[in-house]
């Protein structure tokens, strides 16, 4: 469970499927997960990251079901880092290419990101209200479990908040690689490697 960033139930009984190195855990029905201290916790902190690193980009491939990121001093919008990120993961094949951006954010007022999206790469931008979270519903789950997975494991590591930023690497890392969507067969990592990742 803290090896796997606090995961729920299902995702640790399943995570042995996507993952070598991760052991099959069988829950009862009573689970002593459901008191677990450091979640507990967890859910009660704020989302204060504290000095450094304290914006974030997090990225979710529809394709492979994979989540990638970066974190940032600023929000500027870290156009460098996308466009690399789009050469290296952005196949030929794919033909609908879209990318939700909320109006309000920074990366939608940036012409520099919309002309990065639509004129390089070809994709098309769909605009999502401000605030209207339902609209990329999973990219918003993402970011909440994300939150509370971090918050988590630096509390049960009794870790600082200047530490969030390679604890946002390590949770893209665990969920890519063993805490994959309910209803899918096989990890990000998997899709993208055509093998299990080994977490042991």
């Amino acid at each position: 469970h803290q090896r796997l960033a606090h995961c729920g139930d299902k995702q640790l009984c399943r995570a042995h499927m996507f993952s070598d190195g991760v052991p099959e855990i069988r829950l009862g029905k009573d689970s002593a997960l459901d008191s677990c201290p450091v979640c507990l916790a967890a859910n009660m902190k704020s989302r204060n990251r504290g000095d450094g690193e304290t914006c974030y980009l997090l990225l979710y491939d529809h394709a492979t079901e994979r989540l990638d990121g970066v974190c940032r001093q600023s929000k500027a919008p870290p156009i460098a880092w996308l466009k690399k990120w789009l050469t290296k993961n952005v196949k030929d094949d794919v033909k609908d290419r879209y990318v939700f951006m909320d109006q309000g954010g920074e990366l939608y007022r940036s012409k520099a990101i919309r002309d990065l999206f639509e004129k390089e790469f070809g994709y098309e931008i769909r605009v999502t209200g401000t605030g209207a979270h339902h609209q990329n519903g999973l990219v918003e789950r993402a970011n909440q479990t994300m939150d509370k997975a971090i918050r988590a494991m630096l509390i049960g590591a009794g870790l600082p908040v200047k530490f969030w930023p390679y604890a946002f690497r390590h949770f893209l890392r665990i969920k890519n690689s063993a805490l994959p969507r309910r209803d899918s067969t096989e990890s990000a990592h998997q899709k993208l490697h055509g093998e299990k990742d080994n977490l042991g």
